[in-house]
């Protein structure tokens, strides 16, 4: 039966496996610096299983979202001048 230690998250930062398989990926974080984050623990010839653009501040793509989601410009100006999104 095979086995292996379990770790908590703040130990994976410095597990040799993971570092030298390359599973973690250098995440820019919103107010500067990075963060060592797993990647998906599949391997895809077809795919890059990387980074493809860091995790957005808060309510950075509120707007886009929302104009996904069907909203009108002149709607979105409304809900941000009622300051109900930022």
């Amino acid at each position: 039966m095979p086995f292996a230690p379990l770790r908590r998250p703040d130990q994976l930062v410095d597990d040799a496996h993971l570092l030298a398989s390359g599973q973690l990926l250098d995440t820019p974080l919103p107010g500067g610096g990075l963060a060592k984050l797993p990647k998906l623990p599949v391997r895809s010839t077809a795919f890059d299983m990387g980074l493809q653009r860091p995790a957005p501040t808060l309510g950075e793509h509120t707007r886009e979202v929302l104009g996904e989601l069907g909203l009108a410009i002149d709607e979105i100006d409304a809900l941000a001048s009622r300051r109900v999104i930022g």
